[in-house]
């Protein structure tokens, strides 16, 4: 979507990010004033300059990760690029922690009744991947009897393209996998990993994590954190932050109060084991952003995980106006608290919009993220946010 058509979304802010860099390199203070300056030249929903203020991820580089080789170099990195970009307003740091495979999905053009298209995730076709497409060491003995003859089934059926199509989702294409990495370090990355483990992995991440709130702390910024998507383990890799005890661990090694959580409603929901109403309770003082969607639960495949796909804002798989309703009255018992404004907005951002209309013409769209079904959550969730509103007023 051109930045000059944004603000008939109803958008007020833009997340962006310098991600073409890749990880570990440094944002120059020339890049971080040229993309907001870009940004700045058009104007929002309420006629005023377009803002960056948030930036939506910064790439992690693997030593960071992994805890090897330059580690702590590329963390010196990342604070220096952190304190610029607060430098510049960008004062709002999204991460997630998600190691060699990002939100992972299967399917980018699922048909749904209406003719919409929705992206979805297949868990029996992420075990094929692990057990016969990338054949990852001792795999087996992460999945019972029952799901490895159910995986040979489907493997059994799938045709060469599709092989190739779910290979090169899972591994170096959009939207689940990292393109920074060719094919042929991805068997070596995910085997340092599987090494690793998720103890020590998470000591990595919070020392690294402990790193970036003590910039934040002396530049006035922010820190969410993104749930694993989905919230459970992929191909043996370490998940961290799947469910409120991972939150809670996290909070308590880096207490910091710009330490907190970017509220995945859709990555969270994933798992039907997380209660996401429970969950914003208990974090609320933590929330620093929220993206609101929900997911609709397709099959259970035990220790495989669920297969679920993409939902409507407005249907019945997720609570959302419960969800938005808790975030609002959190934000004002913010200002009756007398924090600082940065604290007192919690930004809300529609996520993973259907296909819809004219963006089912478009070829070689960004799946998730075509243009007409996003505008559409964010009128959904927008209209939300005015209710609720009204109804705090009208309560008053």
């Amino acid at each position: 979507m051109p930045l000059s058509r944004v603000g008939q979304t109803g958008a007020v802010m833009l997340e962006t990010s310098l991600s073409d860099l890749p990880a570990g390199a440094t944002w120059t203070d020339a890049l971080i004033a040229e993309r907001r300056q870009m940004v700045e030249a058009h104007r929002n929903a309420e006629g005023q300059t377009l803002r960056w203020e948030v930036l939506g991820g910064i790439p992690i580089h693997d030593d960071i990760k992994l805890g090897r080789g330059d580690a702590r170099r590329y963390i010196g990195t990342m604070q220096e690029n952190v304190r610029r970009l607060c430098g510049q307003g960008v004062r709002r740091i999204l991460i997630n922690a998600m190691p060699l495979i990002d939100w992972a999905r299967t399917e980018l053009t699922r048909p749904l009744p209406t003719g919409a298209e929705t992206v979805a995730y297949d868990a029996l076709d992420v075990t094929v991947f692990d057990l016969f497409l990338i054949r990852r060491a001792a795999a087996e003995a992460d999945y019972s009897p029952r799901v490895l003859a159910a995986a040979k089934d489907r493997y059994d059926t799938m045709d060469d393209a599709r092989r190739t199509e779910l290979k090169s989702m899972l591994t170096t294409s959009l939207p689940g996998g990292d393109s920074r990495h060719d094919r042929s370090a991805f068997g070596a990355l995910l085997a340092d990993y599987n090494r690793l483990g998720r103890a020590e992995y998470r000591a990595h991440l919070y020392d690294f994590i402990g790193a970036v709130c003590d910039v934040l702390e002396t530049e006035g910024g922010l820190l969410g954190v993104h749930p694993d998507d989905p919230p459970w383990q992929i191909c043996g890799l370490p998940r961290i932050m799947s469910c409120l005890e991972d939150y809670q661990s996290l909070f308590d090694a880096v207490p910091s109060a710009t330490n907190g959580i970017l509220f995945c409603s859709g990555a969270l929901g994933a798992s039907p084991k997380n209660d996401l109403v429970k969950i914003a309770s208990v974090l609320r003082g933590r929330v620093h952003y929220a993206h609101l969607r929900a997911v609709e639960h397709l099959e259970d495949h035990a220790e495989a995980g669920w297969s679920f796909q993409e939902a409507e804002h407005l249907s019945d798989k997720a609570d959302l106006f419960a969800l938005a309703r808790l975030l609002v009255d959190e934000e004002h018992a913010r200002r009756g608290a007398g924090e600082g404004a940065l604290r007192c907005d919690i930004p809300f951002r529609a996520d993973h919009g259907q296909h819809i209309l004219g963006d089912l013409d478009v070829q070689d769209g960004n799946p998730g993220y075509a243009p007409i079904g996003m505008t559409k959550a964010t009128a959904e969730l927008r209209g939300m946010l005015h209710a609720i509103e009204r109804m705090r007023g009208d309560a008053a």
